[in-house]
């Protein structure tokens, strides 16, 4: 019996064993390429639904703090129109104070509404 590769087919196991051995390469690289893009899937859309609870947790602040300032207006307004009511004694500066109370009744529960989830 002969030790020779190219009696035994060598030539054909050899390019057979080289051309899977590139195959495999091929394929491994393949799967590596498609494991980094699902990984990248998955750190985007993490990143995208952490990005989308902070835009809303910044807009709730934003209508907070735009309650408050309302709610400050209408206190400064009640606050004046009353000093000016009892100082100068005209029926339109008791108008500005009414005005004020009443801003301050309809701003005073949506403000608290805002809040409540967090009211510190």
């Amino acid at each position: 019996m002969s030790t020779d590769p190219e009696a035994l087919g060598g030539a054909a196991v050899e390019e057979r064993d080289r051309r899977f051995s590139t195959e495999r390469k091929v394929q491994l690289g393949f799967a590596f390429a498609l494991t980094c893009l699902a990984f990248a899937s998955w750190v985007s859309f993490v990143s995208v639904l952490s990005l989308n609870r902070d835009a809303a947790s910044v807009a709730h602040t934003y209508q907070v703090m735009n309650r408050l300032d309302a709610l400050l207006s209408s206190v400064v307004d009640a606050q004046i129109g009353g000093r000016q009511y009892v100082n100068l004694g005209g029926e339109e500066y008791l108008e500005r104070y009414r005005q004020g109370i009443a801003n301050h009744s309809r701003i005073l529960p949506q403000f608290r509404e805002l809040t409540a989830d967090n009211p510190a």
